[in-house]
């Protein structure tokens, strides 16, 4: 910016700022003429005189001060003390801490009117406009937490002295004993306790809806060795599956490698590889038709994306509830199942532990973490 300019600048800001000073002048000399047009004042003591006279004739409304403390301190007397509310002053008692620490009682300064003033009621604490930049007693303008009242359907405050008190909690009356809902002087073997979960009806349908899957592929063109499954070959199916997750491989052929590093001598006397991955390729929970038709409902609100494995699912949950009463202590919490599986429930959660999995809302037993839901 050239010299020039900057010069223009000031001139003109120099003269508005003149400009608008004569303005504010002109509009003083205009306030002052309107006031004189009303009255013509002779002297000092005509306009104190008239001053007066406004004073006395003012009502004081409804949304104005406090007229009796304003009353009191233009008579010169201490409305906190000198005032007659007509009943006399009674201190509140003295209460009582639960260690038998005695605390003093609260005294309100506030006064109380008579009948006949006109007060508006106010809130402990709040004050209307007309109160702002007028000076306020402390104890009268903030209300200690001493002062809140039972008389007055609302709870105490406590201070400093007095401990927290734990609730009373209400009566646990459960409809079964907490805890597993089994014969205790029973010795149950591994496989009893997982067939209360995976039940013979859960265990017939995905042995059946496999078999139905497997032929369905079958006639459509798709090549591969399949035997009719049996319960028996799915109970080694899934000992496999709970094997492979205890001690993990880089591939699944490795289980059945022939390598000296490997040589896991388990897999092999179970089924053969080839067994295990035509299972795999052929699992059916669902029934095959009511899947297709589930399939035609995708977009739509009707679709259901945990059909395909309903029938164990539920099967689970109903279990879960069965041979578990939890205790009084329970727990809402998320939990991630890992998987890597091509589907659009599976979740990414970087800051867990398991970043790819299904997360699951579950209420568990706080004490020891049993899933009830």
């Amino acid at each position: 910016m050239s010299r020039s300019s900057v010069g223009d600048s000031l001139i003109v800001w120099r003269v508005f700022l003149r400009v608008f000073a004569c303005f504010l002048q002109l509009v003083g000399v205009f306030c002052l003429w309107t006031m004189a047009s009303r009255k013509d004042f002779v002297g000092v003591q005509a306009v104190l005189d008239e001053l007066d006279r406004e004073s006395d004739t003012e009502t004081c409304s409804n949304a104005s001060f406090d007229s009796v403390t304003q009353a009191a301190y233009n008579a010169g007397e201490d409305p906190e003390f000198d005032l007659d509310s007509g009943d006399e002053w009674q201190p509140d008692p003295p209460y009582t801490s639960s260690k038998g620490v005695v605390c003093p009682p609260h005294i309100s300064m506030t006064p109380t009117p008579s009948v006949g003033d006109s007060v508006r009621p106010q809130r402990a604490g709040t004050s209307s406009k007309q109160n702002r930049g007028r000076s306020h007693s402390v104890r009268g303008t903030k209300r200690s937490a001493s002062a809140m009242s039972e008389d007055g359907g609302t709870e105490r405050w406590n201070d400093c002295s007095v401990e927290d008190e734990v609730p009373v909690l209400p009566n646990f009356l459960p409809k079964r004993n907490p805890g597993a809902q089994l014969v205790m002087d029973r010795i149950y073997s591994p496989l009893q306790l997982f067939q209360l979960f995976f039940t013979g009806s859960v265990v017939d349908t995905i042995v059946k809806n496999t078999n139905s899957f497997a032929q369905m592929r079958s006639e459509a063109g798709k090549r591969f060795l399949w035997l009719s499954l049996n319960a028996q070959e799915l109970y080694s199916y899934i000992a496999l599956v709970i094997y492979m997750g205890l001690l993990g491989a880089k591939n699944i052929v490795d289980y059945w490698s022939g390598k000296e590093i490997y040589r896991l001598p388990f897999p092999k006397s179970v089924m053969s590889r080839s067994r295990f991955q035509a299972i795999s390729w052929n699992l059916h929970l669902c029934d095959a038709e009511d899947d297709r038709d589930n399939s035609r409902k995708r977009g739509t609100e009707a679709y259901d994306r945990l059909f395909k494995i309903k029938p164990l699912y539920n099967e689970i949950v109903s279990a879960c509830k069965t041979y578990f009463h939890p205790d009084r202590q329970l727990a809402v919490d998320e939990r991630m199942v890992a998987s890597r599986a091509r589907i659009g429930i599976k979740q990414y959660m970087k800051d867990k532990p398991t970043k790819w999995g299904y997360k699951l809302y579950v209420l568990a037993d706080s004490a020891c973490g049993y899933t009830y839901i």
